[in-house]
């Protein structure tokens, strides 16, 4: 090839799949495969293989095709596979995953051995957000479910993401299911779901994580217990996000979670060190 010749931006394979005319598209990927063509050769572009792109685009007989030919469905978790897996149609997921795919393909551990996504997002947390209820029971064998507690980039597990979000529904099946009520990322100081319910004063959340035995006095994201947050009062002195006389809602919250926090042990932070009083007053203003 000399020097001035074109750049192609996709193999021949990758065309074949991603032409607009998807049954002219499987008679030309059959006839490359079928002349030697890798099937699992990743595209310099966009950094995909053939069987993704088959799979993003809902194309079930390309993916028989490929998968025919040797397609590996061992295929690099990232971008934007959680929305895929979510939107795609349950019947071509699952020719993907009956070929070998497994959720535990998006698993990874952090320095202190915490399971994290790799790819950054946990797709259960996608699939709940978008109630995607079908998706995730017909994805149950193919180890959905090994997502539970697994933290994202933030350090966040499924259950902190509803709970800042304010799904009691997702947060309820999430307990149901197993979820530590007191997951936390130690690795990223991560926020527990109570903290989450907390900062955004979602008093209903508040309540279903302290009957499923959320700990208000578990040290996160720079020292602050869920105790903390609703004190006007922490280890750092710090002013409560939310003003008591302004929220009704928030005496409550307060109310809840300093009564919680009696029945758990204070929190030892960090350096070691537990605070002398536990929970601490409210500041007097």
């Amino acid at each position: 090839m000399s020097d001035d010749a074109p750049y192609r931006p996709i193999t021949p394979l990758m065309e074949a799949v991603l032409l607009e005319d998807a049954e002219e598209g499987c008679r030309w990927a059959k006839e490359l495969l079928e002349s030697g063509e890798d099937p699992n050769a990743v595209d310099p572009m966009n950094g995909r293989t053939p069987l993704f792109m088959a799979w993003w685009n809902e194309r079930d007989d390309q993916i028989k095709l490929l998968l025919k030919h040797g397609a590996s469905a061992d295929i690099e978790i990232g971008g934007f596979d959680e929305v895929m897996i979510g939107n795609a149609p349950i019947e071509t997921s699952l020719l993907i995953f009956e070929a070998g795919f497994s959720f535990k393909s998006f698993l990874g551990t952090n320095q202190l051995g915490e399971t994290v996504c790799d790819g950054g997002t946990n797709p259960l947390t996608y699939l709940l957000e978008h109630e995607r209820w079908e998706h995730i029971e017909a994805f149950r064998p193919y180890g959905v479910m090994c997502l539970l507690d697994a933290y994202d980039s933030l350090g966040l597990s499924p259950l902190a993401e509803m709970a800042r979000d304010g799904h009691l529904k997702q947060a309820r099946w999430l307990i149901s299911q197993g979820a530590d009520v007191n997951a936390h990322c130690e690795g990223m100081i991560g926020d527990t779901a109570l903290d989450k319910a907390v900062h955004e004063k979602h008093l209903d959340m508040i309540k279903l994580l302290l009957s499923a035995g959320a700990n208000p006095n578990i040290p996160t994201w720079m020292w602050i217990t869920a105790t903390d947050r609703v004190s006007n009062y922490g280890p750092m002195k710090r002013k409560a996000r939310h003003d008591p006389d302004k929220d009704a809602d928030l005496i409550e919250i307060k109310g809840l979670v300093l009564d919680a926090a009696r029945r758990f042990p204070p929190p030892t932070y960090p350096n070691g060190t537990t605070p002398e009083v536990w929970p601490p007053d409210p500041k007097e203003k």
